[in-house]
Parts: structure tokens; sequence; C-alpha cells
């Protein structure tokens, strides 16, 4: 393009003009004025650094998901972990009443320890809410993230 300033009554106005025309490739004449050739560059240019911004902002939330994703899997694995051990409780509850059967605890042992296993059983239930709870929380986090 050829910059061309046109000078009229006092005026200036700045055109380009294409140049093909003048290298004789079979382009017509034709111009843009400088004004708006600014405004259609301008546009542009705020176009593409709002689509990058907006593939950043995009890009930081699946880095921050990625970084959910771990932290779930860990309270993910504390949940199981406290299920086994859970479960360990129950079944020496179970076992209890064939000791109990069997003869070799006493009754008031028996209750003692019934309720030792069973309070313990009942804490680690209630250690897996809270780990349940807290992925609950990252997920309601996440999905309700602000988009600006």
């Amino acid at each position: 393009m050829i910059r061309r300033v046109v000078r009229y009554k006092g005026k200036q106005k700045v055109y380009y003009i294409c140049s093909t025309k003048n290298r004789g490739e079979g382009c017509s004449r034709h111009s843009i004025e400088e004004s708006v050739l600014k405004m259609l560059v301008e546009n542009t240019v705020k176009r593409h650094a709002n689509a990058f911004l907006e593939e950043k902002r995009l890009f930081d939330r699946a880095k921050g998901q990625e970084a959910d994703f771990a932290a779930v899997s860990g309270y993910d694995m504390e949940i199981r972990r406290l299920k086994q051990e859970q479960d360990k409780y129950y079944a020496l509850c179970a076992g209890l009443y064939e000791d109990l059967r069997a003869g070799v605890v006493t009754k008031e042992e028996f209750e003692r320890l019934h309720a030792g296993f069973q309070q313990k059983a009942g804490e680690l239930g209630k250690a897996q809410e809270k780990q349940e709870n807290l992925i609950r929380d990252m997920f309601r986090k996440a999905c309700c993230l602000p988009d600006g």
C-alpha cells in the first residue's frame, strides 16, 4: 500500500492506495482512508488480544482442574483407607460374637470391646463423610467459578 496525502481547501486527508495497479498486475484502483484503516487494524488487534486472553483463561482453568483432580484422587485414596479400617473393626465385632459364643470372652468383656469397636467404626465413618464433603466442596467451587 502506498500512503497518499490529499490537500484540499486547507484540509488534509490521508489515504492508502493499492500498489498492485501501479505494477500492472491487474488490480483496480482502490484506496482506504487512514482513519478507517486505523480503526480496522485496532479492532483486529483487539479481537486477537481478546481471543488470546480467553484461551489463557481457559488454559488456567484447565490447569486448576488438573490440580483439583490430583487433590480429589488423594481424598479418594484416604476414603478407601478409612473404609478398609472401618471394615476391619466391623470384622472384629463379628469375631467377638464368635468368641462370646465359644466362651473365650465374658459378656462384660464382649460389651466393652464391642462398644469400643463400634465407636471406632463410627469415627471412621464420620472421617469418610468429611473427606467426601471436601470433594463435593471442590467440585462446587470448580463448577461455579466466575467466567471473568
